[in-house]
């Protein structure tokens, strides 16, 4: 075959090859080029932690009204303590039911992660006395929160007790049975947070000069508004028939006299004051 065709041939198969077949053919980048990404990372947060509540925590209402009691506690968290403004501290305390919750509390101070927590609870004079559950809670930034339950406060006794008036009077005339008290009856008003059972009444006799009315002659109940009631004694305490008396209770003593017959004109008054005396 002439030389000439063959190299013709081998060409023409070269130029079929490199046709067909591409991929063999190798393609460089440009030095420089450059393509970017992103790197994130999600740490979670973590809830404060309640350290330390102080046990033994007490006080005592006040009469017939309300008083503000502190109660104390401390907490911490790892991502500092803007984490846990005072805002976000509450405690409560409860007994049998009943709940009082903190209106405000503050920061005593602070160290390091933790604050010190002084939270203000509001206590009514009829509370009952005892041990109360200290529920002492904070939140974060993030919601969470910590709570502590296992310390108590101790509500103290009070023992105290009002009257409608310090005077009771009688008008009528010598002979006059069962006269009522003007202003019958007498309200005794339980304003402490401990109950009574009874009410011992001590009456004393009226004098006029050198006249005298005995404190026998008077009679009192509890409930019996046409009277009369349980005779008295000068001196002496009388427990009143169905006198007890319950926490925020309230209790009437109805009052009457039988004026002697005999006895001289005159205002009379005891000679010393009568006393109720709750038991």
């Amino acid at each position: 075959m002439n030389k000439q065709i063959i190299l013709t041939l081998v060409i023409f198969i070269a130029i079929i090859g490199a046709i067909s077949i591409p991929n063999i053919i190798p393609v460089l980048g440009i030095s420089g080029n450059s393509i970017q990404f992103n790197v994130s990372l999600t740490i979670s947060n973590s809830p404060p932690t309640i350290t330390f509540v102080p046990n033994g925590q007490t006080d005592t209402p006040l009469e017939a009204t309300t008083k503000i009691t502190q109660i104390t506690f401390n907490a911490s968290d790892s991502n500092g303590i803007s984490d846990i403004p005072a805002a976000n501290a509450k405690v409560i305390i409860n007994q049998s039911g009943v709940t009082l919750t903190s209106s405000a509390c503050v920061v005593l101070s602070s160290s390091g992660n933790l604050n010190d927590y002084q939270c203000n609870v509001t206590i009514n004079y009829y509370n009952l006395p005892g041990t109360w559950t200290i529920n002492a809670s904070v939140f974060d930034s993030a919601s969470q929160s910590a709570t502590n339950m296992t310390q108590s406060f101790t509500m103290g006794t009070l023992t105290a007790i009002q009257l409608k008036t310090n005077q009771m009077t009688f008008s009528g005339n010598p002979g006059d049975a069962n006269v009522a008290a003007s202003n019958n009856p007498q309200l005794v008003n339980n304003t402490g947070n401990a109950a009574f059972g009874q009410i011992n009444l001590t009456a004393y006799s009226l004098q006029s000069g050198s006249n005298y009315i005995g404190a026998g002659n008077f009679t009192a109940n509890t409930s019996n508004t046409g009277g009369p009631g349980q005779m008295l004694s000068n001196n002496t305490p009388v427990t009143l028939t169905n006198s007890s008396l319950a926490v925020q209770g309230t209790k009437n003593i109805y009052l009457y006299l039988n004026i002697p017959s005999s006895i001289q004109n005159g205002t009379y008054n005891s000679v010393s004051s009568w006393v109720a005396t709750l038991t």
